[in-house]
């Protein structure tokens, strides 16, 4: 009477931890609009100084970004000349 031993499975709550878990589109959407509605209840308006050191930085940004690509462009038609 050679009797293999029955095969133990986990209970299902071990199951189920050990794969993970997957959210539903609509708990993630839900989810996303919550962390949304946080972040604007935190923020607020800049004042007159913060706004104009945001438009300073971003117009300067801008130039450098236009001026490197100015200057490949020159680069570029001397090469190709």
């Amino acid at each position: 009477m050679d009797q293999q031993p029955a095969v133990q499975l986990a209970p299902p709550a071990v199951q189920a931890a050990s794969r993970p878990y997957q959210e539903s589109l609509w708990q993630r959407f839900k989810r996303f609009l919550n962390e949304c509605n946080r972040v604007l209840k935190v923020t607020q308006k800049p004042n007159k100084a913060e706004f104009l050191t945001t438009v300073k930085v971003s117009a300067i940004g801008l130039a450098i970004i236009g001026m490197i690509g100015f200057i490949l462009s020159m680069i570029q038609q001397l090469l190709l000349r």
